[in-house]
């Protein structure tokens, strides 16, 4: 469920495994308790499997990021009711989707592939997809990113995190959780795990990064004395 931006006069209501978005008024003069009127329903080509909201700081600009099942994602511009943009690249259904401070654009799949997007800046919605990370062996199932800092985190279906930096489309390191079951504590235990686990190349950004940063704690590796 999503409400439109400044106002908040509608409501978006995207229904998992479903091929309908349905947006919804929200008048002052309803009566309290009585449905909101539909304004409008949008038919997809296939089931929406994930989806996300990518929105300017003085929300402006809001466009809704759709995945389906057929591996397409949609950005669905809010101001005018429209599909601005059909990113076609996944080979299976996009699993998982995230943005960063309406720079990047995230999407994962059930392929196990992570997919890094780079918005432009401006009106015009130009996205170009700057790299496909395969870092990971099993179907994403969460995304998430840091507010204060272009860094992401993906979890996949066998408890693998891999955090990237989105800047330079890299990847800083992944750590074992274990087994994949969903849990809601899983991206708190992430986070705690980050504080004192760490994989990868050691370098300067590496070092810059062993900090806190925003719920996770990414450590440094232990300098070699002598």
């Amino acid at each position: 469920v999503f409400a439109t931006p400044m106002e908040a006069t509608s409501l978006l209501v995207v229904q998992p495994d479903s091929h309908v978005v349905s947006k919804y008024g929200l008048r002052a003069d309803a009566e309290d308790g009585g449905a909101p009127p539909r304004y409008a329903a949008w038919q997809m080509a296939a089931n929406i499997s994930a989806s996300c909201l990518l929105q300017d700081s003085d929300g402006t600009n809001s466009i809704l990021a759709l995945g389906l099942a057929s591996g397409t994602v949609l950005l669905w511009d809010l101001q005018i009711d429209m599909c601005r943009e059909v990113l076609k690249r996944h080979e299976k259904a996009v699993s998982a989707l995230a943005v960063h401070r309406h720079k990047y654009l995230i999407a994962g799949g059930a392929d196990g592939r992570v997919h890094i997007y780079d918005l432009a800046a401006g009106p015009s919605l130009n996205p170009q997809l700057i790299a496909v990370r395969s870092d990971l062996t099993a179907p994403v199932q969460d995304l998430a990113c840091l507010r204060d800092a272009a860094l992401a985190v993906a979890r996949d279906g066998k408890g693998i995190l891999a955090l990237y930096d989105l800047a330079r489309s890299a990847l800083l390191g992944r750590l074992a959780l274990g087994s994949g079951d969903r849990d809601d504590r899983a991206p708190a235990a992430a986070a705690a795990s980050c504080r004192t686990a760490w994989t990868g190349k050691r370098d300067r950004s590496c070092r810059r990064r062993g900090r806190r940063l925003g719920l996770i704690h990414i450590s440094e590796p232990p300098r070699r004395r002598g």
